[in-house]
């Protein structure tokens, strides 16, 4: 974990990879999504061993995974301002547990912010298999 003063403090880990803790995705943290998102795609309510997790669960997982990798103490707010590029690899089943590898790629300034990109690639924690890559863009103010 990477904790920096200020965002423009990352760009000294550029190219770092950075592994977030796991998450273990539950058959029930499943069941609330689909409910929330209205997916009703049989993969992601089946039962048991054929039950994959959604994509778009996945991504909202990411947030969460970053701050398991490095935080910016001084700000007054962060915002994402873009995903690119996503990429879904391989299925990933219910009860799986999944981690991010971050590697910031860019840190500027500009616009009253400093702007962070990173890569993202989830992980399936069991063996390693990759299931999800994105680039993401933060904004930092403050």
């Amino acid at each position: 974990m990477i904790i920096v003063e200020q965002a423009a403090d990352l760009s000294a880990y550029l190219d770092t990879v950075l592994e977030s803790p796991l998450v273990t995705i539950s058959d029930d943290m499943i069941t609330r999504f689909v409910a929330l998102s209205g997916d009703r795609q049989w993969i992601h309510t089946a039962t048991a061993d054929a039950r994959i997790v959604p994509g778009n669960l996945l991504i909202s997982l990411i947030p969460q995974l970053m701050q398991g990798t490095f935080a910016v103490s001084n700000m007054q707010r962060a915002l994402t301002v873009k995903y690119d590029d996503v990429r879904f690899l391989s299925p990933l089943h219910a009860g799986a547990g999944v981690q991010a590898r971050i590697t910031i790629t860019d840190v500027r300034k500009r616009d009253g912010g400093t702007f962070v990109s990173v890569s993202v690639v989830l992980i399936d924690a069991s063996d390693r298999r990759e299931i999800l890559r994105c680039r993401l863009v933060d904004k930092y103010e403050g």
